[in-house]
């Protein structure tokens, strides 16, 4: 026996709904179960890989950083791929942070 409102499982001898507080009649053998005319599916970690690889890659623009300016003589290229690989990292995590929060309900 199944609601004839929202098609959860009922028992025979209930008068109402356990799921939605319907009121069930005699004749909820015959009822088919309601579908839903449309099911939305929200993934709460949807841009969160984009923040995790974000923030890796401006760890690793900073480790390179750290390492070019230790280095003797200071590697100034090194450099100035640390501050495009942290920038590239910071872009990336908006991005992701976006996509988590568009996609957020």
């Amino acid at each position: 026996m199944f609601c004839p409102q929202c098609a959860a499982p009922c028992a025979a001898e209930d008068k109402f709904c356990r799921n939605c507080a319907a009121a069930l009649s005699g004749d909820t053998q015959s009822a088919t179960p309601a579908v839903p005319s449309k099911v939305t599916v929200s993934n709460v970690y949807r841009g969160k890989n984009l923040q995790i690889i974000g923030n890796g890659v401006a760890i690793l623009g900073i480790l390179v950083g750290i390492a070019s300016c230790t280095a003797t003589p200071m590697n100034e290229s090194g450099f100035g791929i640390s501050v495009l690989l942290v920038i590239a990292g910071a872009v990336t995590y908006s991005v992701g942070r976006f996509e988590h929060w568009y996609h957020s309900e």
